[in-house]
């Protein structure tokens, strides 16, 4: 008996040690014993951005607490495939070659091929990256290292320029172009500016200030031999951006420098000097050679340069499909910029209009032009310094003066003017009169006088006349109203 019990409990010894062996978990290797041996990396030469598959011993699957590094640079990964490994190759990466490493386990494992970066500036057009946009008013975008922006705006029917916007850490132009693919409007610091009456060596320009005021200076001269690409403008994506960055160089070079030189705020002016940039230069020269396939070529500089965006992740081939979500979202920008000009330009739509009338029709040293908002038949007059009366009976006088302009239709403008060097020194008075129709009327008059612009507006009634202004030439423009004779506009001699 006593053996029996001895061999029972030496069984159940054996079998609660037996179990115990079960649940211990195997012993550990030694961390020194870990590798990776990475086999190879394709493809073997890239850019930035681009994505890197790198092939290995180990099933990156099952592997964890693994970190990729290229050139020393943290690399992003983007997947997994069993012994396959994506990773994006690091924007901060300068061009050249880069071991491509593997950390784990405290250990770095690395490629016995180096990653060769390659230098996508070599891609671009003497720095100058392009893009395809969605945009059918907006079609292409143009960008550089330097973070500047440049953008044609055209009419998709015709396809041709209709506008040009210029973008950079300090400017955002917008310009709209006449017919002749010359600036027509231009919004930039708040101010508006109008072009008119273009020749071969002077244009006209209307300023308005943030505050309201208008400005218009007549016949500047202007040498009109550079910035002439727009004109050659043709179907070619290239040449859309050609011609935009023509618009910019006339508007900042050619308009510019004959502004400044008139007295026109630098504020107004600066806005337009990136003329010379390096993006506006090679888009206004080397771009127009380009080959048709620069767009598509430059496209992965495209995605470099626009990288703080975050809209392209990862650049692959076929890379001009890859950025066109970072083309969008800088054409949203412009978009954006083009909607802050129009509002600007409907705030001041009444100077606007104004301004228009007034480079519409005669100028020179004075030049009076009045308005107003109806139907009514309203009347300028100016008492020139002789004495004569100059309006619709007497338009023209002994100095030189004329009324080129007598509406009687209704909202103007009318316009007395003398010609350059023709002004007579002395004091000038300036009366509307309401002859007829709707009262009351609301009335605009702008003066200018040897360079001084000055608005005068009110309201005037049925048969009243107003002293507007009296001034001598030369002498600073004052605030206006003088005393008349209250002439009885039905006592006047009928019109003719």
């Amino acid at each position: 008996m006593k053996n029996i019990i001895i061999s029972s409990l030496l069984f159940v010894a054996t079998t609660i040690f037996s179990s115990c062996e079960e649940i211990v978990d195997p012993p550990v290797p030694p961390v020194e014993d870990a590798s990776i041996a990475i086999t190879s990396i394709s493809p073997e030469a890239t850019y930035v951005k681009t994505m890197l598959d790198i092939q290995a011993d180990v099933s990156f699957d099952t592997l964890s607490n693994y970190s990729v590094s290229i050139g020393g640079e943290p690399a992003e990964v983007l997947s997994t495939n069993s012994n396959t490994l994506s990773v994006k190759v690091p924007i901060e990466l300068e061009h050249g070659d880069h071991a491509v490493t593997i950390s784990y386990s405290g250990e770095d494992f690395s490629s016995p091929i180096q990653l060769s970066v390659l230098d996508h500036r070599e891609l671009t057009v003497d720095g100058l990256a392009m893009a395809l946009s969605s945009s059918e008013d907006y079609p292409i975008v143009a960008v550089n290292e330097e973070g500047e922006m440049l953008m044609p705006e055209i009419d998709p029917e015709s396809n041709t320029v209709t506008g040009s916007i210029y973008i950079n850490d300090n400017i955002q132009t917008y310009i709209s172009t006449d017919e002749n693919m010359l600036p027509d409007i231009m919004t930039t610091n708040g101010y508006v500016m109008l072009f008119d009456n273009y020749t071969e060596t002077t244009f006209d320009v209307a300023v308005i200030n943030p505050e309201g005021e208008l400005m218009i200076h007549r016949e500047l001269e202007a040498s009109f031999e550079n910035g002439q690409n727009a004109r050659r403008a043709s179907a070619r994506s290239i040449s859309l951006l050609t011609a935009a960055a023509s618009v910019q160089q006339i508007a900042g070079c050619v308009l510019g420098e004959p502004m400044l030189a008139a007295g026109i705020p630098s504020a107004a002016v600066n806005g337009i000097a990136h003329c010379r940039s390096p993006l506006v230069l090679t888009a206004n020269g080397a771009l127009y050679n380009a080959p048709d396939n620069s767009i598509e070529t430059s496209a992965p500089a495209f995605g470099i340069f626009t990288d703080e965006l975050g809209c392209t992740n990862t650049l692959s081939p076929p890379f001009g499909e890859t950025v066109i979500d970072c083309a969008n979202i800088l054409v949203a920008e412009g978009i954006d910029l083009e909607l802050v000009s129009r509002l600007l330009q409907d705030e001041q739509a009444d100077n606007i209009e104004l301004a228009r009338q007034t480079m519409q029709y005669g100028g020179g040293d004075v030049q009076i032009t009045l308005s107003w908002d109806n139907t009514a038949d309203i009347d300028l007059h100016v008492i020139e310094p002789n004495g004569e009366r100059i309006y619709y009976n007497y338009p023209s006088s002994s100095t030189g003066g004329m009324l080129d302009v007598d509406d009687r239709d209704g909202f103007g403008p009318e316009n007395i003017f003398w010609p350059t060097q023709q002004s007579p020194q002395g004091l000038y008075q300036v009366e509307v009169v309401h002859f007829s129709g709707e009262s009351p009327t609301n009335y605009t008059v702008l003066v200018q006088a040897l360079g001084q612009t000055r608005q005068y507006s009110g309201t005037i009634t049925s048969g009243q006349s107003i002293g507007i202004v009296e001034f001598t030439l030369g002498e600073t423009l004052p605030e206006g109203r003088f005393e008349t004779s209250n002439i009885n506009a039905r006592l006047l001699s009928p019109k003719k």
